[in-house]
């Protein structure tokens, strides 16, 4: 029985519904042997494992080691990036923050991009189904690569903080 569609089209059932009910967080804590920056490496991260569509992701804290996303990534529900902390996204890198399942009604305002850190982006950066405007940056954002955000990212220059544009920003209707 489906109860649900998403935005992309996939198909979702009451037992994947429920699993996006309890989303988990997951935090970079970096520094594992000959890949201590690759977001793709299981054991960078507490609880171990990389993060999928179901989490909820924040980098800094634990790491001193910046966080890089070399190659295409799934979708997670919400990014932090703490003070003094780093997420680089490689000109080969994708990563999008779907907060569809992060609040489905609006309530928490736990979805989007919150940066206190450092965001570079050379590669691919998505936002879409967010909250209360989808990002806050008290940070800086560096983009030379590409940001593609839907109609729930605000346009409004000032939440954007300090914003460092060399790339493209694209807004896509939802």
């Amino acid at each position: 029985m489906l109860i649900n569609t998403a935005p992309d089209e996939r198909s979702m059932s009451a037992a994947e519904l429920g699993s996006y009910a309890f989303s988990k967080v997951k935090t970079w804590i970096g520094g594992y042997r000959d890949r201590p920056q690759e977001w793709t490496e299981p054991l960078n991260w507490y609880p171990v494992g990389v993060p999928d569509a179901r989490d909820k992701v924040v980098v800094g804290g634990y790491g001193r080691h910046r966080c890089h996303v070399a190659t295409g990534v799934d979708e997670v529900l919400s990014l932090h990036v703490l003070r003094q902390a780093t997420l680089h996204i490689g000109k080969a890198g994708i990563l999008t923050v779907d907060g569809l399942w992060a609040d489905p009604l609006g309530l928490i305002c736990g979805s989007g991009l919150s940066n206190e850190g450092t965001v570079e982006i050379a590669g691919t950066l998505g936002l879409r189904n967010t909250s209360s405007g989808g990002i806050e940056n008290q940070g800086l954002i560096s983009n030379r690569g590409r940001i593609i955000a839907d109609a729930t990212v605000t346009q409004v220059k000032s939440r954007w903080g300090r914003y460092l544009d060399l790339g493209t920003r694209q807004y896509l209707s939802v």
